[in-house]
């Protein structure tokens, strides 16, 4: 979460949402190494001077989700993501009868999908997505058709995360991903 407190942002790694108000409040709270600032400033740097130096604020210029290693078996950590869904692709082409054109059109929707999936650092997301796909299957597990924006991602219905196939309705990636140039 990122939140703005007295001209600074103050970053809170974790499950815990905290309203701006409540973030002083909350330091005394939060475990050692969750709180983070954007930038230093005499209230950071009072702050810092004040307590011991595993409770500091520290600079962090970014936070998401995927910053932390994804706990995944070696196999899928090391997974070409790329040729793996190209691969795929392949066996659903054939699977869905597609012609030359529908085929090309689809190949290259395919490749422009990871390049903004690459651009948004997700890669981490879509290992992470065929771990689940393959456990689901291996261990013979039912899931839903899809639902929401993600069923606009054709690498999604790929992948088997969901069974539409946005080319097909004319979905269009940016309602999946927001703010794609």
């Amino acid at each position: 979460m990122k939140t703005v407190l007295n001209n600074r942002e103050v970053w809170f790694d974790g499950s815990v949402s905290v309203k701006p108000t409540q973030v002083l409040d909350y330091v005394s709270k939060v475990p050692s190494g969750k709180l983070h600032v954007t930038k230093l400033n005499d209230d950071v740097i009072g702050y810092n001077n004040m307590v011991a130096s595993k409770e500091e604020l520290n600079v962090k210029s970014e936070l998401g989700i995927l910053d932390r290693k994804w706990n995944l078996p070696q196999e899928y950590n090391e997974i070409n993501v790329f040729q793996y869904i190209i691969d795929k692709f392949e066996k659903t082409a054939i699977q869905d009868e597609l012609s030359d054109s529908e085929f090309d059109e689809r190949l290259t929707r395919v490749s422009t999908e990871y390049k903004h999936f690459k651009k948004k650092k997700l890669i981490p997301l879509l290992r992470t997505l065929i771990y689940v796909i393959n456990t689901f299957e291996r261990k013979k597990i039912v899931w839903g058709p899809g639902r929401g924006s993600s069923v606009s991602s054709y690498m999604l219905y790929v992948l088997g995360v969901h069974d539409v196939d946005s080319v097909l309705f004319g979905l269009n990636i940016t309602d999946f991903l927001r703010d794609i140039e």
